[in-house]
């Protein structure tokens, strides 16, 4: 079988933001990569309780990161609300389905129309490499490149992705989440459920330093595990 991905990207330039749009079939990913810059002299992208829930935040990056995310929020839906449900996934009402990841200076909010999306975005360092064990399994790490920070980094952010898929807390990185190899770009993700296993595609992208991780497809959900691969 054949899966052909369309894949673009436009740059539009605001300094201190560089704002630029990815789509992967029906998933859009716009991203905004920040400059230093003064948190407070944005305040108008804020929505009253947003403005109260920034006071409250204190380290400077954190501060630029909801500020950047809000103002992305702008470009796309206006000032909505972004709320958030009960196990803290984000969203917009009457606005299809989203996804909002951060790291370092760059910011991203995943968009589909059509089904629940993930997204996450990490910086590739060593950090991945260092705790491997905590979220992959004996059989993962049989089928992955434990010396690679880019691969590592890429594991790490897939497994962030279907956390935000699954839809329920208490999830076990190791045991509840796991990953296949599929083609150069892709994983196979399996959720395991209380009534089964979710299944889905991971689309998976190096952009500058960063590693980018989303579901393109909807999920399918089948009644019995996909995958043998509960081993710690």
């Amino acid at each position: 079988m054949w899966i052909f991905f369309c894949f673009f990207a436009f740059k539009v330039y605001f300094m201190p933001f560089k704002q630029e749009v990815i789509q992967i079939k029906q998933v859009k990913v716009h991203l905004v990569t920040f400059e230093s810059f003064n948190p407070s002299d944005y305040l108008g992208h804020l929505t009253p309780i947003e403005t109260d829930r920034f006071t409250s935040i204190k380290p400077i990056l954190k501060q630029q990161q909801f500020i950047v995310t809000r103002y992305l929020r702008d470009q796309l839906f206006g000032q909505l609300p972004i709320q958030y449900n009960a196990i803290g996934a984000p969203f917009i009402d009457q606005k299809g389905f989203i996804s909002i990841s951060h790291s370092s200076n760059t910011v991203g909010i995943a968009y589909c129309e059509d089904f629940q999306v993930g997204l996450d975005i990490e910086l590739i360092t060593e950090k991945a490499k260092k705790v491997y064990q905590k979220f992959l399994n004996k059989t993962e790490q049989a089928l992955f490149d434990l010396n690679s920070n880019s691969e590592l980094t890429k594991l790490w952010s897939a497994k962030e992705t279907l956390y935000k898929i699954a839809n329920r807390k208490g999830i076990d990185f190791k045991t509840e989440l796991l990953l296949a190899p599929s083609t150069k770009n892709m994983l196979i993700g399996e959720i395991i459920q209380p009534n089964g296993s979710d299944l889905v595609e991971i689309h998976t992208f190096a952009h500058r330093n960063y590693m980018i991780t989303l579901n393109h497809s909807k999920i399918t959900h089948v009644k019995q595990s996909f995958k043998n691969s509960r081993s710690d």
